[in-house]
């Protein structure tokens, strides 16, 4: 196992969350997405939810695609580190789109 996936694994491990919830496929998917972005230094986009506060972080302007391990709330100001790679919170996971607006807006 290379070191990037064992990283991960450990910081999962270490919020809780257990790999065996999970299909083994999209274990072995979510694990290649993440491994490639730890070699390439790219941001792993992530719903990023407040431990404090519950609220969801949005990296928005140039945090939208600038590298970080560190997020603070807006709500709350609470600072964590969700992850040992560079991450960037999001408002959707890549490949779900926005839910139409109300009044059949896209």
């Amino acid at each position: 196992m290379s070191l990037p996936v064992v990283e991960i694994l450990l910081t999962l491990e270490g919020a809780g969350i257990s790999l065996q919830e999970f299909p083994a496929e999209q274990v072995a998917n979510a694990l290649r997405v993440a491994a490639e972005a730890v070699r390439s230094r790219a941001p792993v986009p992530m719903r990023l939810v407040c431990p404090r506060c519950g609220e969801l972080h949005v990296d928005e302007a140039e945090f939208a695609t600038k590298p970080h391990h560190t997020h603070a709330c807006q709500f709350c100001g609470e600072v964590w580190r969700p992850a040992v790679v560079h991450t960037v919170g999001v408002r959707f996971r890549p490949g779900f789109k926005n839910a139409p607006a109300a009044g059949g807006g896209a």
